[in-house]
């Protein structure tokens, strides 16, 4: 995401794995996983959902169980080299199709779990990765990591918050 050039040659940094970390420790309790169980449901696995995932790898309270999805197998295939390149195990990769299998991944998460929209839908494409019956966990912790468009997932959060009790970030921040 930048580019400098220094004398002749050209390099090149990726900041997503900064600005996800930074906006991970500006809301969520660097105790949080240990004090509550919670999982890690990351949805979409391109260059923020890789950053997520890795940074939940790494962290010292790292979640009860990280679950990475994406429609591509190419993606997922990134994903796992760039884990085992880091030594990061048990994470679980799955593809999704429809909403309906991100649903079922959803509902089989603990309470106080994170599950972060870092699909592009609700920006880049209409929709949510979500169906429109899914429910989020209780005391789980909904980030969206789209800033603009109609924000279908933050929607459903939103509108779950108060009857289960759910933390929602938008991706304003990030």
């Amino acid at each position: 995401s930048s580019i400098a050039k220094r004398g002749t040659r050209l390099t090149g940094a990726a900041k997503d794995p900064v600005t996800v970390r930074l906006a991970l420790e500006e809301f969520l309790p660097s105790d949080h996983f240990a004090r509550t169980g919670g999982a890690a449901l990351v949805l979409g696995s391109g260059g923020a959902g890789c950053a997520l995932s890795h940074q939940l790898g790494v962290r010292a309270d790292r979640p009860s169980a990280i679950v990475c999805t994406e429609r591509s197998d190419d993606r997922l295939d990134h994903l796992r080299d760039l884990h085992a390149r880091s030594g990061i195990a048990g994470v679980r990769y799955v593809r999704v199709a429809r909403p309906a299998d991100t649903d079922a991944l959803l509902a089989a998460l603990p309470p106080s779990s994170l599950v972060a929209n870092a699909t592009g839908m609700g920006k880049d494409v209409p929709g949510s990765p979500l169906g429109g019956g899914a429910r989020f966990p209780e005391r789980a912790v909904a980030w969206e990591f789209n800033y603009r468009g109609p924000l279908e997932f933050l929607q459903q959060a939103r509108a779950q918050q108060r009857a289960r009790d759910l933390v929602v970030e938008d991706g304003w921040r990030y």
